[in-house]
């Protein structure tokens, strides 16, 4: 079962019909959970209460996701095993992309979907360390808004903890999520390895 987290004292006002509030499509996010084989994740600050990303805890506005993760960075016991998801807010990713950075390092591993933009400075210093193109995805928009094309190229992410094995997780079930991403890249902050394995949505 899923609960939105109420956290007193930390919020952040936001406009529902706001780009930065469209939902992630079901198919981007049941990718990781199939290749790990889990049914839901255990964190998801960027939630709404349209969501349809499955998460044990689910921060909605006006709760501040960012402030939740420094919570749950400051707490020792909830380190390890962590599995988390992440789409942020597009018109600022540098404080998202750090506290995954942060988190993955203390031993939790964290997906996500993001913009494709490895040239930008959040991504090289904090960017993820695996990325499969999911070439441009049509996000979820709010009721009322209508549906747009979209124009920019998303990768699905991974931030993961330097020793793998400390998750649990299956590497190699994530290394071969082939079943729908276009591209893997490898990522080294500012560069790629890609292979291609090519993906099919129905659009």
């Amino acid at each position: 079962m899923t609960w939105q987290a109420s956290l007193p004292g930390i919020s952040a006002e936001i406009d529902p019909n706001a780009r930065d509030a469209w939902g992630t499509p079901e198919w981007v996010w049941r990718l990781p959970l199939e290749a790990i084989g889990r049914a839901l994740y255990d964190v998801d600050p960027c939630s709404n209460e349209r969501s349809t990303v499955p998460a044990v805890i689910q921060v909605c506005p006006p709760f501040d996701g960012l402030a939740y993760l420094d919570l749950l960075a400051k707490n020792r016991h909830s380190h390890e095993g962590v599995i988390g998801w992440l789409n942020p807010p597009y018109s600022d990713v540098e404080p998202w992309f750090r506290r995954a950075h942060t988190l993955s390092r203390k031993g939790q591993m964290w997906f996500g979907v993001v913009p494709h933009a490895p040239h930008i400075q959040a991504w090289r210093h904090y960017g993820p360390d695996l990325a499969w193109s999911l070439g441009r995805v049509r996000f979820v928009p709010p009721p009322g808004v209508a549906e747009s094309s979209p124009t920019q190229e998303h990768d699905l992410v991974l931030w993961r903890p330097p020793d793998w094995a400390m998750t649990g997780a299956c590497e190699d079930a994530v290394l071969s999520l082939d079943v729908h991403p276009s591209c893997l890249y490898a990522i080294t902050r500012s560069s790629y390895c890609r292979t291609d394995a090519r993906r099919h949505d129905g659009e």
